[in-house]
Parts: C-alpha cells; sequence; structure tokens
C-alpha cells in the first residue's frame, strides 16, 4: 500500500490540462491565471490527486555563464495551489523521451549542432520524427543524455527533500510510454554509437538491444533520484507497441530497474482485465491514465463500460495492491470537435469545435454530462480513500457494479454480516453512447466490529445486523486518515430502522446531473454503534509498516469514551 503522512492512501488523480508543457518553451503560458481552475475543480469533481507535467524544459536552463541553472519556481506554485485546494500531486515528468514520440528536453539541448546529443536515427540516417509531431526522441544509448538528465531528477529530488516536508508530492513519474512510437518508423536507433554497441554487443533482434539499453537508461535515471531520497515512489507506464517500452518485459524490467518502484498501465481502449497482467512479482499497481475515450485503441469495441468512475470502484477491491487510478485530461475537446474521442476530458477547454450534441456546453471549464459521473463516484471515494488500502483484499471490504446483480439485488458477506444491496438503475453502457448511464455501483467497508462505511453511488444499503442494542449512529462525513469526521446527518428519508430485526437499511443519492455542489448528495455513509452511554468513539492509530499489518489482526483498534457524569475520562479499549 501507499503510506502517505504516515497513513494509507489510495489515489484518485486526474491529469492537468493539454497544452502547459509540450511543445511550447514558455513553461506554462497560461500559468498561473487559468491553471489554479485546474486544482479548483480537481477538488470539486472528488479527486484527492493531482497529476501536473513538470517537464525537463520547464526548469532547466542554460545560464549566462553557459552552466545549467534549474528553477523550481513553477514546483513551488503547484506545490501551494495542490495545498490550498487539499490535494496531494504525482509529478509527471518527461525529458528526452515524450510518448515515444517526441521530446521535452531544455532548449540548449535542443538547439544543439555538435552531436553532443543524438536523436533516434531510421536506417537511412534521418531523423525518426512522427510528422504531426516533430522532435523525435533522443537516443538512450548516449551517456551525455542520460547524464544530463540523471543530474536533472537529482535536482527535483533535492527540491522535494528540502522543501516538502508535508508529503504534498507523493510521486513522480518518469517518461511514461517510454520507447519509440511506431510513427517514428524505425525499430531502433541507427545512429553510429548504437549500432556499434549493437554489432558489438552480437545482437540479432532489435528490440533485445533496445530492452537491454532502455532498462540500464532507466535505472540510472531512478538511481540517481533514489540517492538524494532513499525509497520515494518512481513510477512509468508501459504502452504496447512503443519499441523499448516495458509493457511485454514487466517482470525483467521490475529485477533489473531496482530504483523504478512500480510500473503501471495506461488503460486508454482496454478493458479493467488488462491490469491484471501488471500484478508481477514485487509490482504496486496504480493505472497512471485512463482516457474518457469512445473506441477501443486495441481490438475495436466499445469501452463506456470501463469508464474510470465505474472500474474505480472493483480496482479498490482488488485481490493485488492496487494503489488507486489517474484520469486523462480534466480538460478537453468536445466530442466529434478537432480530434478524436481519445482527447475528451470532463471539462471543455472552450476552444475546440462544439459538438450538436452537447450545445450546452461551450465555455471554458463547464463541465460534460459525465463530469457528474465522475464527481459522483470520486466524492465518496475521496471520503474512505484513507481506509480502502486497509481493507482492499480482505473479507471486510466488497465492490460491487449494477451487472454484478443482474436481477437488481444482492448480497455482500462483510465477514459475516450480511449486506443487502438493492440496485436502483441498471447499467447501459456496452452499446450506443448517447444512452449511456453507468448505472448504480459501491463498496461497502467494514470498519469496525459495529461500524459500516457505505460508498457509492444510486443504491440501497440494508446491514443484516440486529442494531437495536446499539447506540445507532448514521452519519455523512469522510475518513481523515482513522479519524471519522461528520459533516452532516443523513439526508432525510434516506435511512429506515426495521424495528422487528434491528436491520437499518440507508439509501445513497442517485446520478445527479443538477448541480456542481455535492455538499447536499449522499455519496458516502457511516453507519455504526457509538457507544451504549451515547459517548464518541475514534480509531487508535495501528503502528505497522506496510503489509505488515495483514499479517496479524486487521481489524481496528477501537477506544470507546463512556460520557457518563464523572466518566468523562474512563476508557475502555477494546480489540474487535
Amino acid at each position: 500500500m501507499l503510506i502517505v503522512n504516515g497513513r494509507p492512501f489510495f489515489i484518485l488523480a486526474v491529469d492537468d490540462p493539454v497544452g502547459f508543457s509540450l511543445g511550447t518553451t514558455d513553461p506554462n503560458p497560461r500559468w498561473p491565471q487559468d491553471y489554479e481552475r485546474y486544482f479548483q475543480e480537481a477538488a470539486r469533481l472528488g479527486f484527492n490527486t493531482v497529476s501536473p507535467d513538470l517537464v525537463w524544459r520547464q526548469f532547466e536552463s542554460l545560464g549566462e555563464d553557459g552552466r545549467p541553472v534549474w528553477d523550481f519556481s513553477l514546483l513551488a506554485q503547484i506545490k501551494a495551489l495542490a495545498e490550498a485546494y487539499g490535494l496531494k500531486v504525482i509529478i509527471q515528468w518527461t525529458g528526452s523521451n515524450w510518448a515515444g514520440l517526441s521530446n521535452t528536453v531544455p532548449q540548449y539541448i535542443a538547439e544543439n549542432v555538435d552531436d553532443t546529443y543524438q536523436k533516434v536515427l531510421r536506417p537511412d540516417g534521418s531523423v525518426a520524427e512522427d510528422p504531426k509531431l516533430p522532435g523525435g526522441v533522443y537516443a538512450w544509448t548516449w551517456e551525455n543524455i542520460t547524464r544530463k538528465e540523471a543530474t536533472a531528477l537529482a535536482k527535483l529530488a533535492e527540491w522535494i527533500r528540502d522543501n516538502d516536508p508535508e508529503q504534498t508530492i507523493i510521486m513522480v513519474a518518469i517518461n511514461i510510454e517510454f520507447g519509440i512510437h511506431p510513427n517514428l518508423g524505425t525499430d531502433r536507433s541507427y545512429d553510429a554509437l548504437s549500432s556499434r554497441l549493437y554489432d558489438e554487443g552480437g545482437y540479432t533482434d532489435p528490440e533485445r538491444f533496445n530492452q537491454d539499453t532502455a532498462q540500464a537508461y532507466f535505472q540510472a535515471l531512478t538511481a540517481a533520484f533514489h540517492r538524494v531520497l532513499p525509497g520515494f515512489p518512481l513510477a512509468t507506464a508501459a504502452w504496447p507497441g512503443n519499441h523499448g517500452n516495458p509493457y511485454d518485459y514487466l517482470a525483467e524490467w521490475l529485477d533489473r530497474v531496482p530504483d523504478l518502484s512500480l510500473i503501471g498501465p495506461d488503460l486508454y481502449g482496454a478493458r479493467l482485465d488488462e491490469v491484471d497482467r501488471y500484478v508481477v512479482g514485487r509490482n504496486a499497481v496504480y493505472v497512471l491514465n485512463q482516457g474518457v475515450n469512445q473506441y477501443a485503441g486495441m481490438g475495436g469495441g466499445y469501452i463506456y463500460c470501463d469508464w474510470p468512475w465505474r472500474i474505480v470502484f472493483p480496482l479498490a477491491d482488488a485481490p493485488y495492491n492496487a494503489l488507486g487510478i489517474g484520469l486523462y485530461r480534466l480538460v478537453g475537446d468536445s466530442p466529434w470537435g478537432p480530434t478524436t474521442p481519445l482527447f475528451w476530458g470532463l471539462l471543455y477547454t472552450g476552444t475546440g469545435l462544439r459538438s450538436p450534441w452537447f450545445r450546452d456546453v461551450d465555455e471554458p471549464w463547464e463541465w460534460f454530462p459525465w463530469a457528474y459521473y465522475a464527481r459522483n463516484s470520486f466524492v465518496g471515494l475521496r471520503a474512505a480513500a484513507s481506509r480502502i488500502p486497509e481493507y482492499q483484499g480482505t473479507p471486510r471490504l466488497a465492490a460491487f457494479l449494477a451487472e454484478d446483480f443482474p436481477e437488481g439485488t444482492g448480497t455482500l458477506d462483510l465477514d459475516g454480516v450480511t449486506v443487502r444491496v438493492e440496485m436502483s438503475t441498471p447499467a447501459d453502457c456496452d452499446d450506443n453512447f448517447f444512452t449511456y448511464r453507468p448505472g448504480s455501483r459501491g463498496l461497502v467497508i467494514r470498519t469496525g466490529e459495529r461500524d459500516f462505511t457505505l460508498v457509492g453511488v444510486d443504491y440501497t444499503a440494508t446491514i443484516e445486523a440486529d442494531t437495536r442494542a446499539w447506540n445507532l449512529r448514521v452519519e455523512r462525513g469522510y475518513w481523515d486518515g482513522n479519524v471519522w469526521k461528520k459533516t452532516g446527518d443523513p439526508l432525510p428519508d434516506t435511512v429506515a430502522l426495521d424495528p422487528a430485526t434491528g436491520y437499518v437499511a440507508v439509501t445513497l443519492s442517485p446520478d445527479d446531473q443538477s448541480s456542481q455542489d455535492s455538499s447536499q448528495l449522499q455519496y458516502v455513509v457511516r453507519v455504526y454503534d457509538a457507544g451504549l452511554t451515547g459517548g464518541g468513539s475514534i480509531f487508535l492509530p495501528l503502528i505497522m509498516e506496510g503489509r505488515e499489518r495483514f499479517e496479524g489482526e486487521i481489524n481496528p483498534v477501537w477506544v470507546e469514551t463512556w460520557g457518563g457524569p464523572g466518566n468523562e475520562r474512563a476508557w475502555d479499549v477494546v480489540v474487535h
């Protein structure tokens, strides 16, 4: 699990708007006037993390004396804005290789004229470039570029070490979708050095050469970072088809690049079961990017059912170490606009062609209809994000989607307690975007012997336990670590208690698309016994590291405060 500030943390991240880094020498031309809106909207939508680009050219340049200068003022602004909106940060860093297609090197390297830094070449000696995205990628066999990048990452690590005691920055993703994209028209670099190494190494397979050299390159970068900041989470994302990418070599990369913390999937055009192939060895699964796109990019077909606000629930209940999910593009173009559906976002850029199907969405930062679906899922998950990793893969957490119960009702076994769920809305997400609806979805965590946290959208959960002897509390709120903070009572007419059995039923709000204010919606509820005499209850922290906590008793320790006269300071510690 991922531990942040000494607490388990489930990542609910969203990427930054397009156009703030790639293809410009001006770091974030709209920064910070428009860019602050990214943090504001991410928080309103229920995300707990943002994934902004901080690419190499944005913090390194050449000083007047001809020596490199590193300026992290942009990172300082990112950190300050994230903290202002209660968000964590995953930095997406790229340097000499951006998605196997282009690069984000500092200007003085891009203007290199003496072949100090070599770009990937085709067999005919031409620079391997995508005609739609010129620039090319650099040959990672060249020590000059590797040494420069390693130094830049070490400087980044120094800044985080010296300026982020709050642990606002929780991960750095390095050169995601790395490699040589097929659009570049070559299977490896045919520059003189790479070809000499290929021949001297006795290679006959270009991909074997790519893998060996790419793994050494990645280890050099990640080791440089970890020499400054040991153990800090470093990730990359695999992408099938790119030469030199770890996609088909996951176990090998995890073995030969020990300073790379994890390799995650990008799920554009792939279903959730694609994640299973990443359950390899020491790997922890974090879905770095999940696109809001129409067609599957691999094999064709619709993937509406696997849009992020649905698959995040089974991911939270995964039997493996799943750290969370990152949604690609907060802001994007209107569907059927000037770009492909791959580039949809939750909010409109205001610059693309307006879709005839969404004429009302025409202003920058305006929510598309599916933004509400995302918000409805993520606000509840965010409220439980510190408890999900504790119970993930155990009998005390169960997630579900509408199609899991075709008859509209089903039961969950929460470690011996039955919770019956009734779906209010079936899913309709396989065939037609215009009739799309994500359906009921959610998860239930048994956070104590007499304690249940209900998360999700559009269902009723009946806890089949006799609560008649409980000091029953039903509350809206959120978990701050392992301490519950109440924000309000349940909404009217959403709680029913059966006097004959003591069973309590709670209904969570439907997919609301009428308001961007979620404070009057109910997507997370806690049902618990507050103690026979009306005292409150809090959790004691469990002093355990990583997975060691699962070797013994996984249930939380309660401290029950007895509130009677003269007993205000009496404590009864009970391990359930």
